[in-house]
């Protein structure tokens, strides 16, 4: 399969600039307002491995196609040196969250997806039916038996949802009042060296 390295620059190779996104790329090498190809649109694009990949210690935030378990984006987060204690607690909290969050969603979307599985094997059985018809296609259940299990998930996950929500909450809350104190630390840095950038 061919791979993908389009990256947008300004000015280079015909492709327009689009101002902050045209700094932000994806791990496969596209960035982000392009119209994807085929292969990216249909999935394909995961099993490719490109050339284009992050360095170390990127200066801009990095974002990747979706886990294949907990199905966000892995975002890698930019160091823009020089480096302030609060803008290297800020970094460390949003990787740590976006860690914090990806156990979380692998864990439960593992859990969903085995507990589903025994739900759809553990009704066919009731039935007495296999997992498989005749001609040796898979079976599946009903709307109505499907929905019995989504309220029934739900349900017996309430309270990890409810304390995975208030700490994202939380995290986010934090994230973004310190993201505010860097953005006026900044600013302050900028006035006082006369508007040159650092």
């Amino acid at each position: 399969m061919r791979r993908l390295l389009l990256r947008l620059r300004p000015g280079g190779r015909g492709l327009p600039t689009l101002g902050p996104l045209g700094r932000l790329r994806l791990p496969l090498g596209l960035p982000l307002g392009l119209p994807a190809t085929r292969a990216a649109r249909s999935g394909e694009h995961r099993e490719a491995k490109s050339a284009a990949q992050p360095p170390a210690e990127p200066e801009r935030d990095w974002v990747g196609p979706p886990d294949r378990d907990s199905n966000l984006r892995p975002v890698r987060v930019g160091r823009r040196p020089p480096e302030t204690p609060l803008e290297l607690q800020l970094r460390e909290l949003r990787g740590d969250t976006e860690a914090w969050s990806h156990h979380f969603w692998s864990e439960q979307n593992l859990a969903f997806s085995r507990e589903k599985q025994e739900f759809i094997v553990k009704r066919l059985r009731d039935k007495g039916l296999g997992t498989r018809d005749e001609d040796g296609s898979k079976r599946s259940l009903s709307v109505e038996e499907m929905a019995e299990f989504y309220k029934g998930f739900l349900d017996d996950n309430y309270t990890k949802h409810l304390n995975y929500n208030k700490e994202w909450y939380r995290r986010n809350f934090t994230m973004t009042w310190m993201m505010g104190r860097v953005a006026v630390l900044r600013a302050w840095r900028f006035v006082l060296s006369g508007g040159r950038p650092r």
